[in-house]
Formats: C-alpha cells, sequence, structure tokens
C-alpha cells in the first residue's frame, strides 16, 4: 500500500493486488441516551470489529484481512449527542479500534464535523490513523474511486455552503459552557446576558456618549448575551434543525440524499461533483459515500457509485442496517454483518 498526502491536503491510498480495504459509516456514536433519535447498534458494531481484529469474519466470500479501514464519516454524533454519551459510548468501541493492525482513514461527515482537522500520532510519531475533513481517493486494480461522507449531494448544503458548518463550532462552545457544574452555567449565562441587556438600555439612556465609544457600547452587550444565545441554540438544535430547517428546505424544493436509495438520488448531482473536482481527484471511475442510511451499489454510464449504509437501531433505519462496502482488486462489494456472519447483498 502506497500513502500520498496531495498538495491540496488529501490523502491518495494506492492498494496492491493483493490488499484491500473495508468501508463503514454512519454509526452515530453517542445516541444511546436519546430515545427520539437514531441509536447505535453498539453490541453488533463490537462483534463485527473483534472478529475483524481477530481475523474471523464469518463470510460466504473469503474476506482478506483489510490494509485499510475507512471511517466515512458520522461515525460520532457530536451534532445531536452529549459529550459523556460519546465518550461513554465509544469506550469499547474505541479499544478494539485503536487495536486493528492496518492503516485507518476517518473522513469526517456533516455530524462530526469539528474532529476534521485533528492529527493523531503515537508516542513513536507513528501515524496510523488519518483524520480528513473532506475526502480521499481509492486506488484498486487500476480503478480510482472518490470517498467522501455524501452530504456535499444534498442541495441544502450546497445553498448554504459553509455556513452549516458553524454549528460545529455552536457544539464546541456550547459543551465548554455546560461543563460547569449542575445548571450554574445557564445562571451565569442568564446573567451575562441579563448584564448586557441593561447596559444596552443604559446606554440609551445615556444621550452624550462620545461618537468613537458608542460602537463598543453596542457591540458589548452582544457579547454578553453570546453565551447565552450558543446554550439554547445547543439545547434546542435538534428540534431547529428537524422541525424547521429540514421541512423549510423540502418547501423550497431542495434536494436532499438522506434515506434516498441509490435508485432514487439524482445522478446528475453525483457526477457533476465528480466533474467539479476533477482537478483534484483526477479522472475517477467512481464514488463511495454514506450519509443516507441506506446502503446500495447503482452503475451508471461506467461510473461506480457504493453507499456504505449505516449501523442504527431497527426503529431507526430507513433499510437494512449493519452494512459495509469491501474494496478488492478494482471490485466492490456490499456486505451487512447479521447475526455474526457477512451477508453478501451486492457487487460492481
Amino acid at each position: 500500500m502506497k500513502l500520498e498526502i496531495t498538495s491540496f491536503g488529501f490523502p491518495i491510498i494506492r492498494l496492491d493486488k493483493s490488499e484491500s480495504a473495508i468501508i463503514i459509516s454512519d454509526a452515530h456514536i453517542g445516541l444511546s441516551k436519546k430515545s427520539k433519535n437514531a441509536k447505535c447498534n453498539l453490541k453488533d458494531l463490537y462483534s463485527f470489529l473483534k472478529a475483524l481484529h481477530n481475523n474471523k469474519l464469518d463470510c460466504e466470500k473469503e474476506l482478506k484481512q483489510p490494509s485499510l479501514f475507512v471511517l466515512l464519516g458520522d461515525f460520532l454524533d457530536f451534532w445531536q449527542g452529549d459529550i459523556n454519551t460519546i465518550l461513554c459510548d465509544f469506550y469499547g468501541i474505541a479499544k478494539v479500534l485503536l487495536s486493528l493492525n492496518f492503516l485507518k482513514l476517518y473522513i469526517a461527515g456533516n455530524h462530526d464535523r469539528i474532529i476534521g482537522r485533528v492529527i493523531l500520532k503515537d508516542i513513536e510519531g507513528k501515524n496510523d490513523f488519518l483524520i480528513m475533513p473532506e475526502m480521499a481517493v481509492l486506488e484498486s486494480g487500476g480503478k480510482r474511486f472518490a470517498l467522501i461522507h455524501g452530504h456535499q449531494f444534498d442541495s441544502l448544503f450546497i445553498k448554504l455552503r459553509g455556513l452549516w458548518q458553524i454549528e460545529s463550532y455552536i457544539y464546541s462552545l456550547a459543551e465548554g459552557f455546560m461543563s460547569l457544574p449542575g445548571r450554574s452555567e445557564w445562571y451565569l449565562a442568564g446573567f451575562s446576558a441579563l448584564s448586557g441587556l441593561l447596559l444596552l438600555i443604559y446606554s440609551e439612556l445615556l444621550r452624550k456618549i462620545p461618537g468613537f465609544i458608542r460602537p463598543f457600547v453596542y457591540v458589548a452587550p452582544l457579547l454578553l448575551m453570546l453565551p447565552l444565545l450558543i446554550m439554547t441554540i445547543r439545547k434546542i438544535q435538534d428540534e431547529l434543525w428537524y422541525l424547521f430547517v429540514l421541512p423549510l428546505s423540502q418547501s423550497l424544493n431542495l434536494q436532499r440524499t438522506k434515506f434516498k436509495h441509490l435508485k432514487k438520488i439524482s445522478k446528475k448531482v453525483i457526477l457533476d461533483w465528480l466533474k467539479a473536482n476533477k482537478d483534484l481527484i483526477g479522472e475517477a471511475n467512481g464514488i463511495i459515500f454514506g450519509h443516507t442510511h441506506v446502503p446500495g451499489i447503482a452503475v451508471t454510464n461506467g461510473y461506480v457509485f457504493a453507499n456504505s449504509g449505516s449501523w442504527l437501531t431497527e426503529k431507526y433505519k430507513r433499510g437494512i442496517s449493519n452494512t459495509f462496502i469491501y474494496v478488492e482488486n478494482g471490485e466492490i462489494y456490499l456486505f451487512q454483518y447479521k447475526n455474526g456472519k457477512c451477508l453478501l447483498l451486492e457487487k460492481a
């Protein structure tokens, strides 16, 4: 296997003929305490990783021990989960995941965007766990595949451009405030907002404020109100996103790929993305992504499109769950891990 980091900052990974890769996505670890939302099948995921670690995957097709293991976004859910639950849910998974003795590549999705700039190296400086914010390129059997999470195909994210990433930063700031004991963070945020409001009212009563000071007088109250605003957005973000933003996107006829099978996703959108990024990734033979939670493989105009599905609970899934992509010698296989066995679903 050869690894090259391009001048644009993303990796190109070339597999030899005898090497393979396994790709999973959308585990959304960190939602176990939220009964209304998706939950990761933690026990199944742990069982799968343990079998992979021991090279004992039970499969009708012989699977080689991979040289590359890809987490294709939304593996951890920093969008909806709280940090304590994420750490507790991830602890058991992390122990076996980090013990996998091959290159691990994490490509951030929209729910785990904040880790997209993290650089991990062990104490000896070895970098066997790459984290990338956008994409990677996988070469196998003379074919080239782009690896991305898949939210890039949603019109909502396209129209918002980089603005959707603000949510990730709101999460980070809110977690900092909420680390205070008890509900003291709310009291302090409320006191800060009240102080800002009183300062604004007081400044309006004082008409003789010098002109060069006046802009600072108006900015200061806004800064004092910011902690309460950030915490409020963080607290009700599920309602804001699922009850307001998504219905708005539907009313504006903004296309979404979430919960759609490849057969119902516009191939033009995917082909347009490949064309727009041709200067970065070169001539690709296909693309592998997640995000939709619906696994599948499709071939259009000679291009292979593959979706890795999810590892979510039965109640939330829009299709079968516990699925993964296996790449060997240029061929793509879709498997489901069920009752300790890997069932072949599709190939291309």
